[in-house]
């Protein structure tokens, strides 16, 4: 049975650093793990795309790379589920650790763009296992008081992360080319020191294993109940799981279109350098760190699904802004303020997907909602990119403000039946 839904549980008087010093020590280091993995895939990020235009690769390519990363996501999130379910989740996460080296070393060693899009697959999987296991493993590891906290912390550490990435992604190229010049090197292009970087940040991927290492998983019982066969049947049985997946397939929809384009937008339309790309990209993750640590508020004043309705609709006019801004700082001030909105509430939505679903299906829950992004992003990469190149970078903005707007009413509409009204809470 799922879990009760209540907004209390967020009302108590504990502090936030009391409830963050209560953490289970299985949820620390997953935290821990979960932040150093997310360094390198700040750097990747930040850079990969831009490293590729400087390859010659069309943006065309560019949005079929990212395409297979998420087209791997959404055909294997199901069966990974039913492996997670059996082999653990901290076998799982291992695995994925063991993907995304092999994907990142392939990005900064092969040439050949067929070859690519096999390693862009590869981190596809292992991004999923990832994904599809997080959710379900810091529920397990939580108690309902803390849990919109938890949920929370592990979104700003992941973002805090990423800033650290984003940050060396600019440093890195810098430091690489000065230091050739000093040694009496060769003079390093601009696309080797932008190998260079994405090569160095492996080092955070390998870091990230030491803490799931020491996870103790003693209470986890493997489970063979479920198959793929049986999960797909849950989906359409369930009206949740389906209105779930349904507005996590819109939303995909609408970011694949924009955001992993975000940097060739400012490379190609407004000629950023890759330290510009870095520094906007990481003034926007400090600004959504302090956005979602003020989630539990958020929803002390307005509820969980009101939260998600009013964050996600305020952000649509400043991501429709950045289409036509006449500056790299005016478009990096916008892109800010609409990453914030939009994703501040992402905590609250998780946590709350999590416990409307009975406990031996949150796998399987988080695999779905994997899989409707997943498969929804796959195709819209794709669809940005020839955008771009065929209607001008700026066109995607508008098709992705539109599904933003229709997600989120449905989320809405779905859900609200699930907030209690504020006088009870």
């Amino acid at each position: 049975m799922p879990e009760k839904v209540q907004n209390d549980a967020v009302f108590d008087d504990g502090g936030y650093f009391e409830k963050i010093a209560s953490f289970s020590r299985n949820a620390k280091l997953f935290l821990l793990s979960h932040a150093s993995s997310q360094v390198c895939l700040g750097v990747g990020s930040t850079i990969l795309n831009v490293y590729f235009l400087k390859l010659g690769f069309s943006k065309s390519y560019i949005g079929t790379f990212m395409a297979m990363k998420t087209m791997a996501a959404a055909i294997s999130a199901i069966p990974i589920g039913v492996v997670a379910d059996r082999v653990g989740r901290k076998r799982s996460v291992l695995w994925a650790i063991f993907f995304t080296i092999l994907a990142t070393i392939g990005e900064v060693t092969l040439m050949n763009q067929a070859l690519l899009l096999l390693a862009s697959f590869a981190q596809g999987i292992g991004s999923t296992f990832k994904s599809v296991v997080q959710n379900p493993f810091l529920m397990e590891n939580s108690e309902p008081h803390e849990r919109i906290h938890l949920f929370s912390v592990n979104q700003a550490l992941q973002t805090v992360a990423s800033v650290l990435g984003s940050g060396l992604a600019g440093l890195m190229p810098l430091i690489f080319a000065f230091t050739a010049e000093r040694l009496g090197w060769l003079e390093l292009v601009e696309v080797t020191q932008l190998r260079m970087a994405l090569a160095f940040s492996i080092v955070f991927l390998i870091i990230s294993a030491i803490p799931m290492l020491m996870v103790n998983e003693t209470n986890f019982v493997p489970s063979k109940r479920h198959s793929v066969k049986s999960d797909l049947i849950a989906i359409v049985k369930d009206e949740n799981l389906r209105n779930l997946t349904i507005y996590r397939f819109m939303i995909g929809a609408g970011a694949g279109m924009t955001i992993p384009f975000f940097n060739v937008f400012l490379s190609d339309t407004l000629n950023a350098t890759a330290g510009q790309i870095s520094y906007i990209t990481m003034g926007s993750r400090v600004v959504l760190t302090i956005a979602v640590l003020m989630s539990p508020w958020l929803v002390r004043v307005l509820g969980r699904i009101k939260s998600v309705l009013v964050t996600q609709l305020l952000s649509i006019p400043a991501l429709l802004s950045i289409s036509f801004a006449p500056s790299i700082w005016i478009t990096a001030v916008l892109y800010w303020f609409r990453s914030a909105l939009m994703n501040m509430s992402s905590p609250i939505s998780t946590s709350f997907a999590m416990e409307i679903v009975p406990s031996d299906m949150r796998a399987t829950a988080s695999s779905t909602m994997n899989m409707g992004g997943s498969l929804a992003r796959s195709i819209s990469q794709m669809l940005g990119g020839y955008m771009m190149d065929t209607m001008g970078n700026a066109s995607p903005y508008y098709f992705t403000s539109v599904i933003y707007f229709i997600a989120t009413i449905f989320y809405y509409r779905a859900f609200n039946k699930f907030d209690k009204p504020k006088a009870a809470a």
